[in-house]
């Protein structure tokens, strides 16, 4: 009954989209008050080697997404709006309200929300589905984790907003809330490996999640910097050795960032530190990802655009050399994951996109076991392409 559901919804998202692209543009504002937008994308994925998400050696185009939003307004001062959002990468699927709330605007320079809210994490997270406004087509990698977008996607709670405008202009949000992990989540196929590799029957909770971020806008034309603050309070789950078992952890992130546009130039840099702090019976579990990028695209046309990143993960900063993944017989590169994209963008109209991109990879953070039996290899290739059409 609930695939027969998610079905029919699905169908229903597609029937509104078609409808959409046949309707004039402004049918999709309907009555003047409920504004509707959404898009719809299909990518394939091909690796020479590891697989990505799924079964991405043999290509694959287990790559799509479909998303409806709705906004209106309620008066002067409240906006309501919410996103309906199916989403396929590799053997991860997913059909979710990507965020539902209400926001009230107390002053032009202080609003607060509630609902479920996208998470202020980095320059890109809260955008993150929409392709338009990137050339990437996957975000850096160690930022950007894919495994770990279901988890800081969005927060249900509440969150609030505004800025500060003296000289230079601050901009600030923070979200605190609660986060419903899904129990097929690619995070945690991932994660457990690492902490408990003998461990089944894996569950995730996060009671508590805040995020911050601090946006600050430079006296230099073009130059933004942001600092992104945040914490969540876990809970890990499973059974080892015939016995279930739960344990607690507090997970610390802050994100430095560094945006500059001129013209058709921007420049893009960010650094991630996290830490899992885990206290059991035996020992306290701490590891440390640490990350860093630095991009750059170029609009050469209003059809062409083209884009290069350098992007660097280690799973643990104080070994990044992978000796702890030696002392257990895995092979060192599984410490890390170093990325060089390229990136080349295509504007066949003003709603319709075709993208491509092929990284250069060292190493294999992040990727996920049960998707790799065979094992791994050092240094592989990855080729992405991707359309949308956006309305």
């Amino acid at each position: 009954m609930i695939q027969f559901f998610k079905g029919a919804i699905t169908g229903a998202m597609a029937l509104i989209l078609i409808l959409s692209i046949a309707m004039p543009a402004n049918s999709q504002d309907w009555g003047e008050k409920i504004h509707v937008h959404g898009f719809i994308s299909q990518g394939y994925i091909d690796s020479d080697a590891n697989n990505f998400l799924g079964n991405s050696k043999d290509g694959t185009f287990d790559f799509t997404e479909i998303g409806l939003n709705f906004q209106t307004m309620s008066g002067d001062r409240t906006k309501l709006g919410m996103q309906i959002l199916q989403r396929n990468l590799g053997e991860y699927s997913s059909f979710a309200i990507d965020w539902a709330n209400a926001e009230y605007k107390i002053s032009d320079k202080f609003s607060f929300k509630a609902g479920k809210i996208k998470l202020p994490f980095g320059l890109h997270n809260q955008r993150r589905d929409l392709d338009l406004v990137r050339t990437q087509i996957l975000l850096p990698t160690g930022v950007y984790n894919e495994t770990m977008r279901g988890i800081l996607n969005a927060a249900t709670g509440v969150g609030l907003n505004g800025y500060v405008d003296s000289r230079y202009r601050l901009d600030y949000e923070v979200v605190m809330g609660s986060v419903d992990v899904d129990s097929d989540d690619d995070f945690l196929k991932s994660l457990f490996p690492l902490v408990f590799p003998t461990a089944t029957n894996a569950g995730l909770d996060i009671d508590k999640i805040w995020e911050a971020k601090f946006t600050w806008h430079s006296p230099i034309e073009g130059l933004r910097l942001a600092y992104n603050p945040g914490q969540a309070d876990i809970t890990l789950s499973g059974t080892q050795s015939g016995t279930n078992f739960a344990f607690d952890a507090d997970v610390d992130s802050k994100i430095l960032s560094l945006l500059y546009t001129r013209d058709n130039f921007t420049l893009t840099s960010e650094r991630m530190d996290m830490r899992f702090l885990m206290p059991t019976p035996t020992k306290t579990v701490k590891i440390e990802p640490y990350s860093w990028y630095v991009g750059a695209t170029y609009r050469r046309t209003d059809f062409f655009e083209f884009g290069l990143y350098r992007s660097e993960y280690f799973t643990n900063k104080s070994d990044k050399q992978g000796n702890m993944f030696k002392l257990v017989g895995a092979q060192d590169f599984r410490a890390w994951l170093k990325d060089t994209c390229l990136s080349l963008r295509f504007d066949i109209t003003d709603n319709y996109i075709v993208k491509a991109e092929y990284h250069r990879m060292n190493g294999v953070a992040n990727l996920i076991g049960i998707y790799n039996p065979q094992g791994y290899i050092q240094n592989w290739d990855l080729f992405v392409l991707k359309t949308t059409f956006s309305f």
